[in-house]
């Protein structure tokens, strides 16, 4: 039999090892999504008078708030990125009805990005070893145009000098390489779409044609892109892939279609967007390898803002109207739809990140 020294100290050696083994933060796995949800409600449709957009992520389906700031009037999750054992998400923060600040949280706590002198806005997260990259634009250019640019660690690095608009709508790190992709205004007054490796612009849009890069993928040294090009008439758009330049249109033209978002898994290009139907609703719908996926009934509005491929699983995260004309936050597993909210309040899922 152990003696009592014996057993005090098994006890004390058991605990010790068990308080080192808990302090260890496990790395994160699962599904995380990234968006808002209307804080407040007060009208029809989910809208009302002091009503505003909170930003959150859900985490495997369960609701985290990024933002519950008393002095902001709204905000929003735009992109959602897993890094270890660390969620990040990028977005905005309306101070007024005309200003907004740029900002990101890590694990909830708040970075702001700019002083809130111009507005600005983040639209993309990105992190590796070397530190945490946003996307986005602030409006510090001649006569306040709109100037895309990123933060690296909070320093900011400026595409555009400000004498013609431009925007970043997404960003991604390869190597020493860093992408950003948007659009830049031309001297003929059009938005083309393009993008901004390490600083040097390449343009995917031509002048003439109103077009975005909403997306930017990096897979074995090619460049992939995704956005919307404008018909000539304006009254419609196309769904638009570019790989190294060379432009694909995923749709005909014939109805309002937009590309939201771009990943690349092995040989494989998936593409998520929109399209409107006979009735007039956005339908959601990815598109692998140029070949079309529905996502939703058309019944009601719906879109597809980001796609995630993990092995063989297909995620795609957005938002569709309800009955009630109420917006619910929502990904797609392999087609299959899972709401994030209950319809009761204005929602969406703007980003998707698995792991």
């Amino acid at each position: 039999m152990k003696s009592k020294t014996q057993f005090a100290t098994c006890l004390l050696l058991f605990l010790l090892l068990s308080c080192k083994k808990d302090s260890v933060t496990p790395p994160l796995s699962g599904v995380f999504v990234g968006g808002y949800e209307l804080k407040s409600s007060s009208g029809a449709g989910g809208f009302g008078v002091s009503s505003y957009n909170n930003a959150k992520y859900w985490s495997n389906s369960k609701e985290v708030s990024s933002s519950e700031s008393s002095t902001a009037l709204g905000s929003a999750a735009q992109s959602v990125f897993v890094y270890g054992s660390d969620i990040y998400t990028a977005g905005n923060e309306q101070t007024s009805s005309l200003s907004s600040n740029a900002k990101y949280w890590q694990n909830g706590v708040e970075v702001s990005l700019t002083t809130g002198t111009h507005t600005s806005t983040a639209q993309a997260i990105y992190v590796d070893a070397a530190g945490v990259y946003v996307a986005g634009t602030e409006n510090d250019g001649l006569y306040g145009a709109p100037v895309a640019k990123y933060w690296k660690n909070g320093t900011a690095t400026s595409m555009t000098d400000g004498t013609l608009s431009s925007s970043a709508e997404s960003i991604f790190v390869s190597g020493n390489d860093v992408y950003v992709s948007g659009n830049i205004e031309t001297i003929n007054d059009y938005i083309i779409a393009a993008y901004w490796k390490n600083g040097g612009l390449v343009n995917l849009g031509v002048d003439g044609t109103n077009s975005d890069a909403k997306s930017i993928f990096i897979a074995d040294a090619e460049v992939h892109a995704a956005g919307i090009e404008l018909t000539a008439d304006l009254m419609s758009s196309i769904a638009t892939y570019w790989k190294d330049g060379v432009k694909t249109s995923l749709t005909s033209g014939a109805t309002v279609a937009g590309a939201t978002s771009v990943f690349v898994s092995g040989s494989d290009v998936y593409v998520a967007g929109y399209e409107t139907n006979a009735a007039g609703n956005r339908v959601a719908k990815y598109w692998k390898n140029g070949v079309e996926v529905v996502l939703s009934d058309g019944t009601h509005t719906a879109m597809a803002n980001s796609i995630f491929v993990s092995g063989s699983d297909v995620y795609v995260a957005g938002r569709e109207i309800n009955s009630a004309y109420i917006g619910v936050a929502k990904y797609w597993k392999n087609g299959t739809s899972i709401s994030l909210t209950d319809g009761t309040l204005d929602a969406a899922g703007n980003s998707i990140f698995v792991k």
